[in-house]
């Protein structure tokens, strides 16, 4: 719908033997679209032309697949796979479905994640392998195949960050603590906002 005359367009309509799964987003230069769908146990990570609606598979496996995110400045995409055993784990294709591979992650499974504004590093939600032990905010570079530690946390599930990552937002997953707090990078310390208050601390989903 363009927001000058409110007329809709359709753009596409998932197959009636397909069904939607979860995550849905838009390229950087508004050309694209990017969804999920499942057909029993068969996922399929599908790229959408906003011109014409035309679909092509990028990706398709027989493992969850979810959260498509386009890549800033570039022609990929990252997108989260949930393995039948194991963490879940994040990874990189190109729109063409070439050179797919799962980026190097630190630790146990991999959470939420976002692009830096230009496409070089991935910021993501470390999860530990036991449970008592702290999720860490982590930084990918995938050109490099780097993976760093930027701060522990008090049990962040979700988080948003400024625009040069100086600064997050983060929601706390702890019952007993559940807070909205900001973590500064340098001094790797948290300051608490307010109670989130919601019983999903994943759908909080903090955002600058």
């Amino acid at each position: 719908s363009s927001l000058s005359g409110l007329r809709e367009r359709e753009i596409y309509v998932v197959p009636e033997d397909w069904t939607r799964a979860a995550g849905f987003s838009v390229s950087e230069d508004g050309l694209y679209c990017f969804l999920v769908e499942r057909q029993g146990e068969l996922h399929r990570l599908r790229m959408i032309p906003m011109a014409r609606g035309a679909a092509t598979t990028v990706v398709q496996a027989e493992t969850p697949i979810s959260d498509p995110m386009p890549r800033p400045k570039r022609a990929g995409l990252l997108y989260r796979r949930n393995e039948s055993q194991g963490p879940s784990s994040v990874w990189l294709v190109n729109y063409d479905g070439q050179q797919g591979r799962r980026l190097r992650t630190g630790g146990g499974g991999a959470g939420p994640a976002q692009w830096s504004p230009d496409g070089r590093t991935v910021v993501y939600i470390g999860l530990p392998d036991e449970k008592q032990k702290l999720s860490t905010i982590r930084e990918c570079t995938p050109d490099a195949n780097t993976d760093q530690v930027i701060s522990t946390t008090s049990q962040f599930v979700h988080f948003g960050r400024n625009s040069d990552a100086s600064v997050f937002v983060g929601a706390s997953g702890s019952k007993a603590a559940p807070y909205l707090l900001l973590l500064l990078r340098v001094a790797r310390r948290e300051l608490t906002l307010c109670e989130h208050r919601s019983s999903d601390p994943m759908l909080v989903a903090p955002v600058f």
